[in-house]
């Protein structure tokens, strides 16, 4: 990839940055404000303000600055895969992730708390289940090759 920029070199440090801090890693899990979810898929309209999951379905770092992090979305409606353990308030809680099949595409600013912003603004790991299980990425996996939309690393 050729850095045409200052920029560009900025905005590819900031998603290395990210990739190596956050762990936005193929199977993490993460809590994505709604604003940024109506953003990426105009149709969703959550019942509620607030956050709802988000899975990563990436395979590595992003290679250029234009490559954002793929996250399927999360809801508590039955879907193809079933996720345990989502929520402190309820460890048997059960998110659902596939029934919207169109990944949110976010960049490395979605994942960083901005200066004079609330850190519930920007995405933010699950702390309680921060990823997959094995079992689970393997079922990930499974769907997306299903789907057609596994690219091997």
């Amino acid at each position: 990839m050729a850095i045409r920029s200052q920029q560009d070199a900025d905005r590819l440090r900031l998603s290395r940055f990210v990739a190596a801090v956050c762990g936005v890693d193929f199977g993490s899990l993460w809590w994505v404000p709604d604003d940024l979810w109506q953003r990426e898929i105009p149709a969703f309209w959550p019942r509620q303000d607030g956050a709802h999951p988000g899975l990563c379905m990436r395979i590595g770092s992003p290679a250029s600055v234009c490559d954002p992090w793929p996250l399927l979305l999360g809801t508590s409606s039955d879907g193809p895969l079933r996720v345990v353990g989502m929520s402190s308030q309820d460890p048997k809680r059960i998110g659902y992730f596939g029934k919207v099949l169109r990944p949110g595409l976010f960049g490395a600013p979605d994942f960083v708390v901005r200066k004079g912003a609330e850190p519930d603004d920007s995405i933010r790991r699950n702390r309680f289940k921060p990823s997959l299980s094995e079992d689970e990425q393997m079922e990930l996996q499974t769907f997306l090759e299903e789907k057609g939309l596994w690219n091997e690393p």
